[in-house]
């Protein structure tokens, strides 16, 4: 039944292998993970089939039924989570259902979101300049901004383009603190706070690669800044934005076991 949007999922996965803009065939991998570190608690919960998830059955089949007809592959992709989310309840129950939510919806990161790129692409590089651009007059630097276009006066310019928006790394991170959040913290107001932190840790790491890369300017020169740096700056900020969210992680279960002694 839906045979076609994960053909249509797999290709573009392989289409866009430099590409983060979905952890891809990951994703099942940590889902897996996610259930595997609950089995003790789903060991213990007896099945209590519930007829309510029909409901979510054959709504998932009639949004997959429209998405086909009109070639929306991510429609069809949420319409099999839908699918799952019945079958959990119509067969397992409620409770087994409430301990799964979290897992099977993790499985939308599935989906390609180099979409996102259309919508909030041109925004995140806008912010992420006029931050940029603050640091480096903050730091001594003469500096001329336009739209995306960063100018340290008698020096450097460039241009923060797509590949620079940081959506890719924002993607990414969310993805990564949706599971380390879950794996990690047993509250779910400290997993909000990783979720939520994710995003901006992402868009700051950003900032701070636009930053490097002027003060490489500076120091190398403009074809070293643009060169070898541009590519490695990318890998090097975002470990550092992946470190501090585990930091923060370690610092909310820091917190739980001071609390506990």
């Amino acid at each position: 039944v839906f045979f076609n949007p994960f053909s249509y999922m797999i290709g573009e996965w392989k289409e866009r292998l430099d590409s983060s803009y979905t952890p891809g065939p990951f994703v099942p991998i940590v889902v897996a993970y996610m259930i595997w570190a609950k089995r003790e608690k789903l060991c213990s919960i007896s099945p209590m089939p519930s007829k309510a998830g029909l409901i979510l059955i054959i709504v998932s089949l009639i949004l997959h039924f429209f998405a086909h007809k009109g070639d929306l592959h991510r429609i069809s992709i949420f319409a099999f989570v839908l699918m799952v989310y019945g079958m959990i309840l119509y067969f397992l129950g409620k409770e087994f259902f409430i301990n799964l939510v979290y897992p099977v919806g993790y499985l939308m990161f599935m989906v390609p979101m180099e979409f996102l790129d259309g919508m909030i692409g041109v925004p995140l590089r806008i912010v992420a300049s006029q931050w940029a651009g603050v640091i480096l007059s903050m730091l001594g630097f003469h500096i001329a901004r336009a739209g995306t276009q960063i100018e340290m006066i008698g020096i450097f310019s460039f241009d923060v383009a797509a590949p620079c928006s940081g959506l890719k790394s924002l993607v990414s991170l969310t993805a990564l603190g949706c599971a380390f959040a879950y794996i990690t913290q047993r509250q779910n107001w400290k997993r909000a706070v990783l979720i939520i932190a994710a995003i901006p840790i992402a868009m700051l790491a950003n900032v701070f690669r636009i930053v490097f890369l002027g003060l490489i300017a500076v120091t190398f020169g403009a074809d070293a800044a643009l060169g070898f740096f541009h590519s490695f700056s990318g890998f090097f900020l975002f470990t550092f934005a992946l470190m501090t969210l585990t930091g923060l992680g370690k610092l909310l279960s820091w917190k739980r076991s001071i609390l506990l002694s």
